[in-house]
């Protein structure tokens, strides 16, 4: 998300069309509201991840796209000031083609910026495993350089990538995860969120 702005991905198994990504407001969650979409550069478009940053004094934003096979990842760029508009101002910046996402599939990814400007991909992958990476990059103008891991928070477990899983930035010093081990929805009562903190 950014503000009420929501990125979504869709994969192609259609020969002829390419993945895609549509930008939505959603900030009428009964009535939301394309606002524009792109095509990706092939057919897989597995996960979307958004943030913002400052490019010297100008304020940019960064979207992600996940090429769930191979698992690598496609990063666009637009100027904020443009993003809400009706026309797409996203162009393709830089395509990680590196090993740093192998191992285990991802099923979900976010961008989040420090305080300090730098840009992180945190990336939840299928075996319960949450790895935080460092997009490297030069400033104004911006430039990426590649993906490097800082961290891998791992141990919890009962999140059922079906039914969701949440992450909250709690300070400087301390995230959350959760997510529930069974369908949550309908009449069922047999399921449970599980809560883990790491400081």
């Amino acid at each position: 998300m950014l503000g009420d702005l929501m990125a979504f991905a869709v994969e192609s198994d259609d020969s002829n069309d390419n993945a895609r990504v549509g930008i939505y407001d959603i900030a009428n969650l009964a009535a939301p509201v394309l606002k524009y979409q792109f095509t990706v550069n092939g057919k897989k478009a597995s996960a979307a991840a958004i943030t913002n940053f400052t490019d010297g004094s100008t304020e940019k934003v960064l979207l992600a796209t996940y090429d769930y096979d191979p698992r690598h990842m496609r990063f666009y760029l637009a100027n904020y000031s443009a993003v809400n508009g009706n026309t797409n101002p996203f162009t393709q910046v830089y395509h990680y083609t590196g090993s740093a996402l192998d191992g285990d599939q991802y099923q979900n990814f976010a961008l989040v910026t420090s305080t300090a400007n730098v840009i992180y991909l945190l990336g939840f992958r299928e075996d319960e495993e949450l790895h935080v990476y460092e997009v490297q990059s030069t400033r104004n103008p911006f430039t990426i350089t590649g993906l490097v891991k800082r961290a891998t928070y791992k141990d919890w477990n009962g999140s059922d990538w079906r039914y969701g899983l949440g992450l909250q930035i709690v300070d400087a010093n301390a995230i959350q995860l959760w997510g529930s081990a069974s369908d949550p929805s309908g009449s069922s009562t047999n399921y449970s969120i599980n809560l883990y903190r790491y400081s």
